[in-house]
């Protein structure tokens, strides 16, 4: 339990004999006993003298409780299955091991006796560990262990996965040390080791406020977006990350984004910055090491906090809804500044319109537009699916919408193109994870848009 501060809840068992039976001793670890003893003692914990090694595997998970406490877990977010409950005669050697005894000698100590979960062989018992993990596991305490494993993730693999330029200037183009956000590549990976080292610690115990104390998180890692060089919309995925995060950084800067109250969003922004910030095809993926493998699991994680049913298979019908409702987005979004040019006297948009870069001035001091997260996440949109609205120039309205073939490499057939995509969100690749995102923040763009409607 070195590393318990990346777990945010804990199920102990009491009785960890067959654990310990199992367990693979350390070459350098001579007297098990003597090391655990020591472990203990730097956490200021004492096993019972009239314990030996044989009773102390009996009753290990209380002094794991102990520990778990010592390294800062909050004793509310801990509890104890074991069929070790009930009364007995306490004179009876059994009951040494009762949770009724351990009780007594918590508050002897002045300690609160930890939560107990009764054992027992039915479905009754599953119905009561899951609604304990549903009390605790909140999905603040979610992003919290996604936000540490993956940035733990990212930190060991620097700087592998940060790809800087050769000398002829052939590889791809880091756009963080060739705008001005770092003046170099060593620049880069010294303040990426900084954010990253303070992402890998966070708080066992959140605030009250969890979603402002994220906002504060997302507010550092959006910084260094602001001085990135300008990507062309023609360089996908490059402009995905970079409209969406250059934009959440300015009007975050300015303050313009109304109820920007969602943990969702926050989740959202951070795994798109680490997408963005980072190669992750540099994280090893071998027999040895499955790094990328492991990132993504918990990036499939987050991703499921923006939509819990981002991880069931998805069928060709619930594909063509997602199509659907990109198509109804985009429409939407051409029909908003359409009706703002009409009540101008102006002819509607051109079907070569960037609908997002008209998105991003939305938050500039000249429009003093009200700016909402459901934007950010539209921004992101038109970004992955640079739709044309081609329109009727008799009648001066849209007709229908096409995919810009520029961008998804001169398809024909733009909506099974699209699906292909959509369907293969969980390969390695980053332009299939990147649609992988979208998928999941459509839902949510509807719910705020709703919302803001209601508002």
């Amino acid at each position: 339990m070195e590393h318990a501060d990346q777990y945010s809840c804990a199920l102990l068992d009491i009785n960890l004999e067959n654990g310990f039976q199992n367990a693979t001793i350390p070459p350098d670890v001579q007297e098990p006993f003597q090391d655990i003893q020591k472990r203990l003692a730097q956490k200021h914990i004492c096993i019972r003298p009239d314990e030996d090694y044989a009773t102390f595997q009996k009753n290990a998970g209380y002094y794991l409780y102990l520990y778990l406490i010592q390294s800062g877990m909050p004793e509310d977010r801990i509890t104890i299955l074991t069929a070790n409950t009930g009364q007995s005669a306490k004179k009876s050697e059994e009951y040494q091991n009762l949770t009724d005894r351990w009780k007594e000698l918590f508050e002897e100590a002045g300690m609160k006796a930890p939560h107990v979960i009764e054992k027992r062989d039915d479905a009754s018992c599953i119905a009561d560990v899951q609604a304990w993990f549903d009390h605790v596991l909140t999905p603040p305490y979610e992003l919290r262990s996604c936000i540490m494993m993956m940035s733990r993730c990212l930190l060991r693999n620097l700087p592998s996965i940060i790809l800087p330029p050769d000398a002829e200037g052939k590889k791809k183009r880091n756009r963080f040390y060739h705008g001005f956000a770092f003046r170099s590549a060593d620049d880069y990976q010294q303040k990426a080791r900084f954010l990253l080292d303070g992402l890998c610690f966070l708080p066992f115990r959140l605030p009250k406020d969890a979603v402002r104390f994220f906002h504060n998180i997302i507010w550092q890692i959006v910084q260094p977006w602001e001085a990135t060089e300008q990507v062309s919309p023609k360089e996908w995925p490059a402009y995905g990350y970079w409209t969406t995060m250059r934009t959440a950084r300015n009007w975050m800067a300015h303050d313009v984004i109304q109820k920007f109250d969602a943990l969702e969003i926050e989740a959202f922004l951070f795994g798109l910055s680490m997408r963005g910030m980072f190669t992750l095809d540099g994280l090893p993926e071998d027999d040895a090491q499955k790094e990328r493998t492991a990132y993504e699991q918990w990036e499939d994680v987050l991703l499921c906090l923006l939509n819990p049913a981002f991880d069931k298979p998805l069928n060709e019908a619930t594909a063509d809804e997602q199509i659907h409702a990109v198509e109804r987005l985009t429409m939407e979004s051409f029909d908003r500044f359409n009706s703002e040019k009409r009540a101008g006297g102006s002819d509607i948009l051109a079907f070569y319109t960037n609908i997002g870069a008209l998105i991003c001035n939305l938050g500039t001091a000249k429009k003093k537009k009200a700016c909402y997260a459901s934007d950010l996440l539209r921004d992101f949109l038109h970004a992955c699916v640079p739709i044309q609205a081609v329109r009727d120039t008799q009648k001066r309205d849209l007709v229908h919408l096409r995919i810009q073939d520029n961008v998804l490499n001169g398809k024909q057939s733009q909506r099974p193109y699209y699906k292909n995509y959509l369907c293969s969100g969980a390969n390695h690749d980053a332009p299939n994870r990147l649609w992988a995102y979208l998928a999941s923040i459509l839902p949510l763009i509807r719910d705020e848009l709703d919302h803001n409607a209601d508002a």
